[in-house]
């Protein structure tokens, strides 16, 4: 099991930048600060967004999350694809993805486990019971420095 490390604020967005690019491929990054949930593409060569601007607003984001606290998924989406039965019957060739996981709590990232991530997954959050797994999905230790 990987310890969990927190990293204090004045290297902190670089450096969760930096592990967050050591991901291969293209992800889809999810941060909750707050109320809204804020979602941004990083393509495979590293591109945030869609525009230049959207780097900037993406380290904005992350800035407040270090203020405010607030949790943050990293979706990567691998080669691999397999064929699945949707839940209106039609079957479709969906990519496998690995799920890593941030937290931001006093002025610093902490990146999370892969059971701490299945385990915010696979539980309902109102009831305790648990939930079934999402297919292609694999839950990963979020890279450490």
């Amino acid at each position: 099991m990987n310890k969990q490390v927190p990293h204090n604020e004045l290297q902190s967005i670089p450096t969760l930048l930096d592990q967050i690019l050591k991901i291969e491929g293209d992800k889809i990054i999810t941060l909750v600060a707050g109320s809204n949930p804020f979602t941004i593409d990083i393509n495979a060569n590293g591109q945030i967004g869609y525009h230049d601007s959207h780097k900037q607003l993406f380290i904005a984001k992350l800035q407040r999350a270090l203020v405010e606290g607030g949790s943050m998924t990293i979706r990567q989406f691998l080669s691999i694809k397999v064929l699945r039965k949707l839940e209106n019957g039609q079957d479709m060739w969906l990519p496998e993805k690995n799920l890593y996981g941030v937290a931001f709590l006093k002025g610093e990232w902490i990146g999370l486990g892969a059971e701490v991530m299945q385990r915010a997954h696979e539980t309902d959050s109102r009831t305790g019971e648990p939930l079934p797994q999402e297919e292609g999905l694999h839950y990963q230790t979020f890279p450490a420095c």
